[in-house]
């Protein structure tokens, strides 16, 4: 509500591309509240405080959400520079988008998490996760983190690979040539299409210089040929 409420004070209208902007935000904001919400979870199962738990969830995922969103919003800054207005609108709301995502969940999570008892146990040793992804997690975040020049540099190699080959994707706005021809719900469109037509549909519109010329036989005349 508050993107689509910058967009109108932008003056950005809504398009079907604007559109999926809002599905968009809001896997990011899940993504982000996840990552908060695990935080908060390991350290207040082990601990059972509950403002402490939300101290460690800050310090422990602000600045990895936000590195994350900026980068984010980066790259869908990158649609500024194509010339078509849809595709600069779409990059603007997305770019603003991802803040206002990071911005909720940093606030609105922490205040719906604080409220609540705090756990009381007798049992002053950390629990170990009972789950089986939270233990195969940790074992994977050790190897990173001793591994992390090796990784900086096949990502970087990666990263090079995919900016050489930028040159040869086609930009097709045709979703079936996207799909391609041997999928079969392409080739039966097509077959369907070339006896009843295109598959494909225009609305054109055509401005006149004052509005009611759209009532004079003259115009309507010229419009009909």
């Amino acid at each position: 509500t508050i993107l689509f409420g910058l967009l109108g004070w932008m003056g950005i209208p809504l398009s079907m591309l604007t559109l999926i902007v809002a599905p968009l935000m809001m896997v990011l904001s899940i993504s982000y509240s996840i990552h908060f919400i695990n935080h908060f979870n390991f350290h207040f199962r082990n601990k059972g405080n509950r403002i402490l738990a939300l101290h460690y969830a800050y310090s422990q995922s602000t600045w990895p959400c936000l590195l994350t969103a900026l980068t984010t919003a980066i790259g869908f800054t990158s649609f500024l520079i194509v010339s078509m207005k849809p595709i600069r609108d779409v990059g603007l709301a997305c770019s603003v988008g991802v803040i206002i995502s990071y911005l909720l969940v940093m606030i609105l999570v922490p205040i719906g998490y604080s409220f609540g008892f705090d756990r009381v146990d007798e049992d002053p040793h950390p629990k170990k996760p009972k789950s089986v992804y939270p233990r195969g997690m940790i074992p994977l975040a050790d190897w990173v983190s001793n591994h992390k020049l090796s990784i900086f540099i096949v990502a970087l190699a990666l990263s090079g690979v995919g900016i050489m080959s930028l040159p040869g994707i086609p930009i097709e706005t045709d979703m079936l040539k996207i799909i391609g021809e041997q999928n079969s719900f392409v080739q039966d469109t097509k077959a369907v299409t070339s006896k009843l037509g295109g598959y494909y549909s225009y609305e054109v519109m055509i401005q006149l210089k004052n509005s009611f010329q759209a009532d004079e036989p003259e115009i309507m005349n010229a419009l009909d040929e």
